[in-house]
């Protein structure tokens, strides 16, 4: 009888023991596992939100640069039949509506290129698989990409006349047509060296005149009345205007018929090192081209 319950005894503490160093180190890699995997996809959800909301910011963008060419084209054609308010003798008591978007228009497609000058910014999505940074390389003040391009962005914040209605004046293409290349097509900065043109570290943007920073260049650098709206840079955005010759044009050796806008993007994705672009091309037609 005694040794039957000493046995018993013995069973019962057996059946007690507890986990082994091989079970618990089995949990802690199924927790790291799940954790890992876990945190992974939270990245990558992260990841995936940053990039549409850079995508659809960029697109923004690229439209508002494409709805800023077409209202000063419309504008152009629609003053034709106006007075020039900026020839001599000039009154705006006989002429209450005069032009006002004529010079913008005439300066924009006056820095138009040839068609064969477009070169690598044909194919965008070639030309930015390096990085976006090879668009903007200059060795010291010569020409870029860009620049050779004559690439340029268009002050959506203001195209408009920056002068009483009193004093009729056409809009300053100083203001509104903000252009990355200067005498020679060497590459534009700012008073305080900055390029105006630079590679974005965020999404593709125009950075804008903030009056509480300090230390900021002049407003003589655009020539601007007032610096709230003055563009300070264009961070990974551009348009290039193609002049578009066809046949007929070369023939009778008139003024382009239209005139192609590439409106182009190149930044940096959420990772930092892929290279992303969007980019669209509207056509604008050159009333004084051959029709």
């Amino acid at each position: 009888m005694v040794s039957l319950k000493k046995k018993t005894k013995i069973d019962i503490y057996q059946t007690k023991r507890g986990d082994t160093i091989i079970e618990v180190m089995f949990a802690i890699a199924v927790f790291c596992l799940v954790a890992v995997i876990s945190i992974a996809m939270m990245n990558m959800g992260v990841a995936q939100a940053e990039g549409s909301l850079e995508v659809v910011t960029t697109r923004n963008e690229l439209n508002a640069q494409a709805e800023a060419l077409r209202f000063i084209h419309s504008s152009y054609i629609a003053e034709r039949t106006l007075p020039d308010p900026t020839v001599p003798g000039f009154s705006l008591a006989k002429s209450p509506k005069y032009q006002i978007y004529t010079q913008l228009w005439q300066t924009i497609t006056d820095n138009a290129i040839e068609p064969g000058q477009l070169g690598d910014f044909a194919k965008l999505g070639e030309l930015v698989v390096g990085g976006c940074e090879r668009i903007y390389e200059t060795d010291g003040t010569h020409s870029s990409l860009l620049s050779k391009a004559h690439g340029f962005v268009i002050n959506t914040r203001d195209i408009t006349t920056r002068v009483s209605v009193s004093t009729p004046s056409q809009v300053n293409p100083t203001v509104a047509y903000i252009p990355s290349f200067g005498s020679g097509n060497s590459h534009r900065t700012l008073s305080n060296g900055d390029p105006i043109f630079a590679p974005s570290p965020l999404n593709a943007r125009l950075v804008f005149y903030q009056p509480t920073i300090s230390g900021d260049s002049t407003e003589s650098d655009f020539g601007y009345n007032s610096q709230q709206n003055r563009v300070l840079k264009s961070e990974g955005i551009w348009v290039i205007a193609v002049k578009g010759v066809t046949d007929m044009t070369s023939a009778l050796g008139t003024e382009p018929e239209f005139y192609d806008f590439y409106i182009q993007s190149c930044w940096n994705g959420p990772t930092g090192n892929t290279p992303q672009s969007i980019d669209t091309v509207i056509r604008l037609y050159n009333p004084k081209g051959a029709l």
